[in-house]
């Protein structure tokens, strides 16, 4: 059986608002990739700025890390982190920079027509634990019950990561159970922007590899429960996910 690697949710208080303000001095060092060097015990939510010195301050119980395996073909992700709030899930990755699109277009109406180079890191979950609903995705985690599909449109700008938008997809009600995920999802276009807005994901390049924050609003992510399981991919401009995470076929568990 394969480990699952579980987070804690931390005794911290952080919101949305937390992303907007200005990062408070934190003790302890970063080697500038976001890794945790053992920083001290204070902290008050992770700030969305393409600065990566709060992570590096957090403990290591109130983060999960994962990192591709060597063995894996697909490489283009190399990282994921999860930090759990009251309010907010901050997740930090790693991209292959020659992936991530310098073109991009903002307007959804035109995206279709002008085929910019904008790709979505891409994040699929299981919001109920549970391999009995929902459907599987592609040959990589084909033993999970995926429920919701985030996707955050990245692209790069002058050596910082933006956001272009975001959508939330779930699995319709009226597919079967252990069906194609993809193929049986709609997209709640209520949601758009609003569980992980614009400003709310930021990103850098560092040591080679784009590093990118996100902050996702758990308040208004549907049906989300205490305990889910995630996975991650990274696409390129012909829609292909050289990043996968995690590598091996079991997502990994967050406890919210």
């Amino acid at each position: 059986m394969k480990k699952v690697t579980k987070i804690f949710a931390v005794a911290v208080m952080a919101s949305l608002a937390a992303v907007a303000c200005t990062k408070s001095n934190t003790t302890g060092g970063n080697d500038d990739n976001g890794n945790n060097n053992g920083g001290g015990n204070e902290e008050e939510g992770i700030v969305i700025d393409g600065q990566f010195e709060d992570w590096a301050a957090l403990a290591e119980t109130d983060v999960v890390a994962i990192n591709v395996l060597a063995e894996a073909s697909q490489q283009a992700l190399r990282t994921l982190k999860f930090h759990n709030t009251e309010d907010v899930l901050y997740v930090y990755a790693e991209c292959d920079p020659a992936i991530v699109g310098t073109e991009y277009d903002p307007s959804r109406d035109t995206y279709w027509e002008d085929k910019p180079a904008q790709r979505p890191l891409r994040f699929v979950w299981d919001t109920d634990n549970n391999a009995e609903t929902g459907g599987y995705y592609s040959i990589t985690w084909p033993n999970a019950g995926f429920d919701s599909l985030l996707d955050v449109y990245i692209y790069a700008d002058g050596g910082k990561v933006k956001s272009a938008w975001s959508e939330f997809w779930a699995f319709k009600e009226t597919s079967e159970a252990g069906a194609n995920f993809v193929d049986n999802i709609a997209e709640n276009e209520a949601l758009r922007d609003q569980i992980v807005s614009v400003a709310n994901v930021a990103g850098s390049l560092v040591k080679g590899w784009y590093s990118v924050e996100i902050a996702i609003d758990k308040v208004n992510f549907p049906n989300l429960g205490k305990t889910v399981k995630v996975a991650s991919t990274l696409m390129n401009q012909a829609w292909a996910e050289p990043g996968v995470l995690p590598s091996e076929e079991e997502p990994v568990e967050l406890s919210l």
